[in-house]
């Protein structure tokens, strides 16, 4: 059973770990786009399209959970969403 404790301590890590995550993301998309080497070898393509999922990921989905913790309120509440 999830408690507006439990919820609010899982908020805090959450908080805590989304800015950092975010920032791995980008410096790791960022090194492979700017070294020429990495950029054009073919094996690092598919990791590249995994780290830009991710990021999308952690940019939206885990937002939308946050606010739910936030809130306790699932936004948007509607068929599509739920």
């Amino acid at each position: 059973m999830e408690t507006a404790e439990t919820r609010l301590v899982k908020f805090g890590i959450f908080m805590i770990l989304q800015p950092p995550s975010i920032i791995c993301y980008l410096a790791s998309i960022h090194y492979i786009l700017s070294h020429r080497d990495t950029r054009q070898a073919l094996h690092h393509h598919g990791p590249l399209v995994l780290l830009f999922v991710g990021l999308v990921t952690v940019i939206f989905d885990l937002s939308m959970i946050l606010d739910f913790l936030r809130t306790g309120v699932v936004t948007p509440s509607n068929e599509a969403y739920c």
